[in-house]
């Protein structure tokens, strides 16, 4: 009976150690998911935007108000510029991109609320609406495609 009884126990002292082996591993693999979504950075990409000289030859960024002179535009150039952007973005370790068709929608929802806001203020509300940590908005003021 009493060898019985030690089987018993042998058998139930495996399992709790199985048991708590297992709930060992998933508590790490949480800490480790948790670690690294802090280090994961999120970005919202807002479509690129090609800007038109005003007056003479000065274009002003709708976003800081700098001016800078203009040139000449090839016609698509902003996406290609946003293609590129967005590619190497993507090539950073611990980067996560929200994609521009998600980020443009909330923009527009949000700045057609809010038409007396700042862009700055707008952009501020699109990356927390989104969970972002940055928010990137292009302007592209001078562009030709360069051969050979």
């Amino acid at each position: 009976m009493m060898n019985h009884y030690y089987k018993n126990l042998k058998y139930i002292s495996g399992l709790f150690f199985v048991f708590l082996l297992a709930f060992a591993l998933v508590v790490q693999a949480e800490d480790e998911n948790a670690e690294k979504a802090k280090k994961t950075k999120r970005i919202a990409v807002l479509s690129f935007q090609a800007l038109s000289p005003g007056e003479g030859n000065t274009v002003f960024c709708p976003l800081c108000g700098s001016g800078s002179s203009s040139g000449k535009i090839q016609e698509g150039s902003e996406k290609v510029v946003e293609e590129i952007f967005v590619d190497r973005l993507s090539k950073i370790p611990g980067v996560e991109i929200i994609p521009s068709e998600k980020a443009e929608s909330v923009y527009k929802r949000i700045s057609s609320e809010k038409l007396k806001g700042s862009l700055a203020e707008n952009l501020t509300k699109v990356g927390s609406e989104l969970g972002a940590d940055f928010v990137a908005v292009g302007y592209v003021y001078r562009y030709t495609e360069r051969v050979g």
